[in-house]
């Protein structure tokens, strides 16, 4: 993965460059800046939009989370569960608003009648997918909280263990 000089170097003296350069957080690997970057690619995965990427890019460098891992969550939407995901965001948005969900498709489609199935969709998918998306970023930011913390006091009473070992063996050999 480039470094945070490369990308700099590469995107010129532009805005991006700019932004690339005056945060170095974004780049930051630690508890906050990875959580955050986090939540932030799991909730715009599941935002019907095309250019998911670049929302979360924006937004991560935005809040000064980390944007490997934003954009890296990201892609838990791709062409395999793209479907699924909407399709179950759809479902239960309709079941919230009390509307019927579409069962059928038609035999053959037009534009008019895709725009129709937009319009008739549109608010229950919006709902779905943002109560997934604040469910997932809410789970993916405290399991790293988490995973984090748990790691950390791990490490820490190793060290501890250690530290007491050499002290054991330094009044062992006195």
């Amino acid at each position: 993965m480039p470094n945070e000089e490369q990308l700099g170097n590469a995107s010129g003296n532009g805005m991006l460059s700019r932004l690339i350069r005056g945060n170095p957080e974004i780049w930051r690997f630690n508890r906050r800046s990875v959580s955050l970057g986090a939540a932030i690619g799991l909730f715009v995965a599941w935002i019907p939009l095309p250019l998911q990427m670049i929302i979360a890019a924006a937004t991560a460098i935005r809040l000064r989370a980390n944007v490997a891992i934003a954009i890296l969550c990201v892609f838990i939407t791709n062409p395999l569960t793209m479907l699924p995901m909407f399709w179950m965001a759809y479902k239960v948005g309709g079941y919230l608003l009390g509307e019927p969900a579409a069962t059928d498709l038609p035999n053959h489609v037009d534009h008019h009648e895709v725009l129709r199935t937009f319009f008739d969709a549109w608010q229950p998918l919006l709902l779905g997918s943002f109560l997934f998306g604040v469910l997932s970023a809410a789970i993916g930011f405290a399991s790293l909280q988490l995973a984090w913390l748990v790691t950390h006091r791990q490490k820490r009473a190793r060290n501890q263990r250690f530290k007491l070992g050499l002290r054991k063996r330094r009044e062992e050999d006195d």
